[in-house]
């Protein structure tokens, strides 16, 4: 990049600043960067193109697409420009376009496995299934142009020939071709001190530990472990501590096992989730394409460690006679599930959601006078700049209220220093916001103006500003605590069933775990293999029962020769026989393994990842004469995960509120034409509206809601009385399809207003998660796919 981007470019500049921003997860940052910097480019002129600043312009967007984690609009764009950077191009330029080709290739690859199966995908990535070689030839091409035409005498194009072998020693890896990975790790040329690659280190100990060259792998990973932390890249480390896990297990070693999966959960807390742009297309595909799958790896650790600690100690090829520890077994199936959850936890969870716990936790035991309450100020995000955002905590309320101040971490202790308190041991409250006001009023308009408001509305008369070090340290201290020590809220005859899908392609095997507590779990492995099933056949009896008789077999020569309604009778009565047969198969399959542990249960809460969530679990069938579904056995209910459900318990008020709702009810009656006909939506959903108003219910509907109409309505709830929204409409899912950058993963699909594009009639949830909704108290989509 610095061979292409010449220091006097505008782009040289911006481009640092993305690459770091998006190494810590702040894709949103990365496009307002290039919003405030004008860059744009004409798509249709792409293949002509031949001034030498427009070309660098265009590498500078493949580049920035690619780190935002949109490589397939990258990869279309490099498609279309192979004529620009041929054979007689300018060398960095060249070597520049092909690695950015087969970076976006791998990407597409790795998000192609990191789903169980999409046959669109495949069929998409023909190039990659058909041609497993290209991403190396790629690369070889890009080793003879750097040895070619970079200058032989400079120590970076060496480097980058390294750098690039390291990558082809990947790339064989990937394709299992060990005979071909140690050749070119004869064929690699160090440059400079070896022990600082550490890249190529992870690469080779990845490489010994798939040969089972157990001696080697860990010599490979010390060295790595000499210059991994003063990487920048928090995924490479979060890599170096995922093989140190695996490294501990080889080694039977308990207590670095898990403290190597505590620092890959701390440092992405601290980096990646931390940051408060952590919803974005972007994050939902990094997260979906790498760090699940870690996670995944190291739920399916914790289960084999289990297993071994009930085995007799094998160490390095030797034997040793011991004694079973069903103890620390016990105890890895926990952290097994403590994986999973965190898994599907991380997802949802906020850092606004995980504060709200910890204030729920301490205002039950600070005392806090009930007309006073704590105020603290902190960067929005990981950075040491931002958006300052104002944490409040009383004794009976808690809030984050954004404020539009842009300030650096230095620069906000200076401008609070009058007004800092310490907390103090008696929790004394003497400042209020008038005195304040008179005394600093630039302090009273940056810092407490936008929360005066709601400190009137709680009666709040006076405060103490702390420090966010104070207030973490000396107020939440003790409550952060105390919540990972609590157990889990699960009353008497209920309990989670978590489906983990961590090993379904790998082992064709499903973890399930059956949650009472924090220390009460029990653990099945099933094994589809038991039951005669390949991955893809349950997956597609999974679409069955979910998309009802769409996929019903063509009949025998002797049916057709009934009528065409005899016909689909028939069709519908074998689709019906099946969709039975499937209902008792997977009761059998999914629940018989763990009746045995449901025997004083009357509530389930269940937990399915990926493809899994879609089975009709209430309609299973438990008996063979039809009778008898799961629902009519138990109470049952979806949940995302356990860690979300327990934070919302924790939040749910102790006492039912009396204060009376508005409902609000919106429909569509007509949506894009171009959506219509690609999502074979042409239906109306304004039944709800004429159903209810034959009852006895107060409502108020929008039968016609627009884009428009909607966002003025949630603009408006601040100050609204406590409001139902109920939609009933249309609502969209595809990360991999939604282009805009307001996506999140999905939106809602409204009315649509002649002469207007489809794309404004269509509002996602990265827009909404911007609206001030505290006072609607409880929203409803009625509407496909709102799981997701």
């Amino acid at each position: 990049m610095e061979m292409v981007f010449d220091n006097s470019l505008p782009e040289s500049t911006i481009l640092l600043k993305v690459i770091e921003a998006t190494n810590f997860g702040a894709f949103s940052r990365t496009e307002k960067m290039l919003a405030e910097n004008n860059i744009v480019y004409d798509e249709d002129g792409l293949s002509t193109i031949s001034d030498e600043a427009e070309v660098i312009k265009i590498l500078f967007h493949v580049i920035i697409l690619r780190y935002s984690q949109k490589y397939r609009r990258a990869l279309e764009i490099l498609e279309s420009m192979n004529n620009v950077f041929d054979d007689h191009s300018n060398g960095p330029q060249r070597l520049l376009f092909l690695l950015e080709k087969g970076f976006c290739l791998k990407l597409i690859r790795l998000e192609t496995k990191s789903y169980l199966i999409d046959h669109n995908n495949m069929r998409n990535n023909d190039k990659i299934r058909e041609e497993p070689f290209l991403i190396i030839n790629l690369l070889e091409e890009a080793m003879n142009v750097a040895r070619t035409k970079l200058s032989t005498s400079d120590n970076s194009a060496r480097e980058i020939v390294f750098d690039i072998q390291t990558l082809i020693i990947e790339e064989y890896m990937e394709l299992k071709q060990n005979a071909s990975v140690d050749e070119q790790l004869r064929q690699v040329t160090y440059v400079g001190n070896p022990i600082f690659k550490t890249y190529f280190w992870l690469q080779i100990a990845k490489h010994k530990l798939e040969e089972n060259n157990v001696d080697d792998f860990h010599s490979s990973l010390d060295v790595a472990s000499y210059a991994v932390l003063n990487n920048d890249n928090v995924l490479l480390i979060c890599e170096y501590y995922l093989l140190g896990a695996k490294a501990c297990f080889d080694e039977l070693n308990c207590k670095d096992f898990l403290i190597c999966r505590e620092k890959i959960d701390k440092l992405l807390s601290k980096t990646l989730f931390k940051n408060d742009y952590s919803s974005s297309t972007a994050a939902v595909s990094l997260y979906s394409t790498i760090i699940s799958s870690w996670y995944d790896q190291y739920e399916a650790l914790c289960i084999a460690f289990a297993d071994k600690l009930l085995k007799p100690l094998q160490i390095r090829n030797t034997t040793f006679e011991r004694c079973p520890d069903p103890k620390w077994s016990r105890m890895m199936r926990r952290e097994a599930f403590r994986t999973a959850d965190w898994r599907n936890m991380r997802g949802y969870i906020t850092e606004e959601m995980v504060l709200a716990n910890l204030f729920h936790l301490e205002s039950k035991t600070v005392k806090i006078p009930k007309t006073d309450a704590y105020l603290t100020y902190k960067i929005n995000g990981l950075y040491d700049e931002g958006k300052i955002d104002c944490l409040v905590f009383s004794s009976d309320f808690y809030d984050l209220v954004p404020t539009d101040k842009i300030l650096n971490s230095e620069n906000l202790l200076k401008q609070l220093s009058p007004v800092l308190k310490d907390v103090g041991e008696e929790h004394k409250f003497e400042q209020n916001i008038s005195q304040i006001k008179a005394e600093y009023p630039d302090i009273y308009a940056d810092f407490l103006l936008p929360v005066e408001n709601i400190l009137n509305a709680h009666s709040i008369a006076n405060i103490k500003i702390v420090s966010e070090v104070d207030f973490h340290r000396k107020i939440l201290g003790k409550a952060a605590k105390q919540m990972t020590k609590n157990d889990l809220a699960i009353p008497s005859g209920h309990c989670y069933i978590q489906y983990s899908s961590c090993t379904l392609r790998a082992n064709d095997t499903i973890y399930c775990y059956v949650i009472f507590g924090r220390q009460n779990i029990e653990f099945e492995a099933i094994d589809l293999k038991k039951y005669d099933l390949t991955v893809d056949d349950f997956l597609e009896d999974i679409s069955f029962m979910a998309e009802g008789f769409d996929e019903v077999p063509e009949q025998e020569s002797a049916s057709e020769q009934n009528t065409e309604s005899q016909e689909e009778e028939n069709k519908v009565t074998i689709a019906e026989e099946r969709l039975k047969t499937l209902r008792r198969k997977f009761f059998k399959i999914l629940f018989e393994p763990i009746m045995v542990h449901l025997e004083t249960v009357t509530c389930l809460k269940i937990i399915a990842e990926e493809q899994l969530q879609y089975i009709p679990f209430s309609s299973l069938l438990i008996s063979d004469d039809d009778e008898m579904y799961l629902i009519d056995k138990f109470e049952i209910s979806f949940v995302l995960s356990v860690g979300v459900d327990q934070i919302f318990q924790l939040n749910v008020p102790s006492s039912q509120s009396s204060v009376s709702c508005k409902l609000e009810i919106f429909n569509t009656e007509k949506i894009h034409p171009e959506l219509e006909e690609k999502y074979d939506l042409g239906y109306s959903l304004t039944d709800i509206i004429d159903r209810l108003k034959n009852e006895n219910v107060r409502f108020e509907s929008h039968p016609r809601a627009t884009k428009k109409e909607v966002d003025i309505f949630f603009d408006c709830r601040k100050h609204s009385q406590p409001t139902i929204f109920h939609y009933a409409g249309h609502t969209f899912f595809n990360e991999q399809e939604m282009q805009d950058p307001y996506a999140l993963s999905g939106c809602m699909i409204l009315q649509h207003e002649n002469g207007k594009k489809y794309v404004d009639s269509m509002l996602y949830s990265n827009q909404i998660a911007k609206y001030d909704l505290r006072n609607i108290k409880l929203a409803v989509l009625n509407s496909c796919s709102t799981f997701k």
